[in-house]
């Protein structure tokens, strides 16, 4: 991509929040994914890594229990990708 070309470039905020969600996914996630990506289990570690982070449900409205985040931080999974695919 031009980087002169701005329209699409993410903010400080968004990259500060993707780097706050790889440290995670690489900290407390990827240790798990390959056991989960090979037995049919739910990635209870992924959830709780992202619920003690305050990262799980930033999509939800607070009235209805989630992080009620803005659409700009509605993607932190994408942070969480290179650690456990299954669980992004």
């Amino acid at each position: 991509m031009d980087p002169s070309f701005q329209t699409y470039r993410l903010t400080d905020d968004h990259d500060t929040v993707r780097a706050a969600v790889r440290e995670i996914a690489e900290k407390a996630i990827e240790p798990y994914a390959k056991d989960v990506d090979e037995q049919p289990r739910y990635p209870q570690e992924a959830q709780d890594a992202l619920v003690s982070s305050g990262f799980h449900a930033v999509h939800i409205p607070e009235e209805y229990e989630g992080a009620g985040s803005t659409r700009s931080h509605c993607h932190p999974d994408r942070g969480s990708q290179p650690g456990c695919a299954s669980s992004s």
